[in-house]
């Protein structure tokens, strides 16, 4: 499939429908597995299962406590504390006044993001996000917190590749990119914009921007460093996120998850993430078959 981009420079007439919260995503009417395996897993449908998952509600009061405004949850400290002194990897994003943004990802101390969030506000020009942290990197108490959806472990052979936490205070952004597995994501706090393409319609456009960027052979399987910083992480937020980059926003579909609600990716499927709503912003997902 050919895809054409938008130039910056050119004046847009085409308008995605794509801003909608929810736009071609499949709604299961529940956590079935029967429903689960038949409409989504099976012929690898993007769906989204949009009631409460079994046991969210646990992991939330172990984990977080109402903010002060009521609006959303902050980390509770009393919580997460003790375990202050184990690595984790953590993403520091610094937005620069020319508009750039700057990053770098290192192993360092949980103590170190308990204390930053506390501080940080949706306008810090510097944001820390726990990114993509392996559950088996966490205490076993905290995995114990977390059951694998039984979504998960029976609608495929059981085999679970890895599983990933995912805290900090929005805006949250993972760029445009492919998982090599199916993935499902379990919203636990906040909220997530999740945009999804076809898988050749976003080879299309991730190809694209490469020749832009004079780039060849690279892979956009996870979620790589390149990705977030620079004209590669500008550029692949316009193409997504900008309703007017280009005929391939006819292909977009888009769901908004929230505390409690799941997203089905099929594999190959490309998707781009972005947090918001107030207080802190989790997330968990499966790499599973």
């Amino acid at each position: 499939m050919r895809i054409c981009l938008s130039s910056s420079r050119t004046v847009r007439s085409y308008t995605s429908s794509c801003n909608v919260s929810t736009r071609g995503v499949k709604i299961l009417k529940d956590w079935s597995l029967n429903t689960f395996q038949e409409q989504a897993f099976k012929p690898a449908v993007p769906s989204l299962l949009p009631t409460r998952a079994p046991d969210s509600d646990r992991t939330v009061s172990k984990w977080f406590v109402r903010a002060k405004d009521n609006l959303g949850y902050e980390l509770s400290q009393d919580y997460w504390k003790p375990h202050e002194k184990i690595q984790v990897p953590l993403e520091f994003i610094s937005y620069n006044d020319d508009g750039t943004v700057s990053f770098q990802r290192s192993y360092l101390r949980l103590g170190l993001f308990l204390e930053a969030i506390k501080s940080e506000t949706s306008t810090s020009s510097v944001k820390l996000y726990l990114a993509q942290c392996q559950l088996t990197e966490l205490p076993k108490a905290v995995q114990e917190d977390i059951e694998t959806p039984h979504l998960v472990l029976d609608a495929g052979r059981g085999d679970v590749y890895d599983s990933n936490i995912w805290m900090g205070r929005p805006p949250t952004y993972t760029p445009l990119h492919r998982d090599p597995n199916p993935n499902f994501f379990l919203q636990i706090a906040g909220q997530k914009k999740i945009r999804l393409y076809p898988p050749d319609v976003g080879a299309s456009v991730f190809d694209l921007v490469q020749r832009q960027l004079g780039v060849q052979g690279r892979s956009a399987v996870f979620r790589g460093e390149e990705m977030m910083k620079g004209d590669e992480r500008r550029i692949l937020e316009d193409v997504v996120w900008n309703d007017e980059a280009g005929h391939h926003q006819k292909f977009c579909q888009q769901a908004v998850v929230q505390g409690g609600n799941a997203l089905f990716i099929p594999k190959g499927w490309w998707h781009s993430i972005k947090g918001f709503s107030h207080g802190i912003n989790a997330s968990i997902n499966w790499w599973f078959r």
